[in-house]
């Protein structure tokens, strides 16, 4: 059963995410909240596999707030953004910001359904269209970098990380131990200059790696 937080400030639109989300069976909705600071409480006491966030709040926050922190303190966490623009600079945005994915409001069941599937796997919802922007956004900002200074393996590995993968999960997918596997991404850590594991699945997200 796949755990679903509902972040909106209308409950008349909860409701309707509600409905078509629990109708499918496999789906629970367990937490409901109408402002930023509700939504973080919640989080931060229960277990919840995906996060459906408005990015529009009633309460002086906006649900990038409510992301920023959530994927601060679980750069895993699956998050579907929803909002009623559907604006290169929102889309962006909240896709470098960690989200999982996207999505306008009025989208259909299937759609919102299958985001909701795709994201609780750990693997990130884009349509085409989607796509497209994030490989215009990316060219935009990366076209006068030098690659980075990794080799194919080592790249493969960021890249897997950036998937939300753990590295255990890693190892089994590429036949390698856990060990060689970490021996990757610490030599990966210091050819970028970064720290953590954090630090490095952001590093896949902001260059389209993931």
């Amino acid at each position: 059963m796949i755990r679903v937080q509902l972040v909106d400030d209308h409950p008349v639109v909860r409701e309707g995410w509600k409905s078509m989300l629990e109708r499918q069976g496999d789906i629970k909705v367990i937490l409901e909240a109408g402002c930023a600071s509700e939504a973080l409480e919640q989080y931060w006491e229960n277990d919840i596999d995906v996060v459906l966030l408005d990015i529009h709040l009633g309460d002086g926050r906006n649900g990038l707030d409510v992301l920023q922190q959530i994927i601060k303190h679980n750069p895993r966490q699956a998050v579907l953004v929803m909002t009623v623009q559907n604006e290169e600079q929102y889309f962006t945005r909240v896709m470098k910001l960690g989200a999982s994915g996207f999505l306008k409001k009025e989208a259909l069941t299937e759609t919102l359904v299958d985001a909701v599937r795709t994201t609780a796997t750990g693997r990130r919802y884009v349509d085409e269209e989607q796509a497209q922007l994030l490989v215009r956004a990316i060219r935009g900002r990366h076209d006068s970098e030098p690659r980075p200074p990794l080799s194919p393996r080592e790249l493969d590995v960021v890249t897997r990380y950036g998937r939300g993968r753990t590295t255990s999960e890693i190892a089994s997918e590429m036949n390698l131990s856990v060990n060689t596997i970490s021996a990757h991404r610490r030599r990966a850590l210091d050819k970028l200059g970064l720290k953590t594991t954090a630090e490095l699945i952001k590093y896949a997200i902001d260059r389209g790696l993931s």
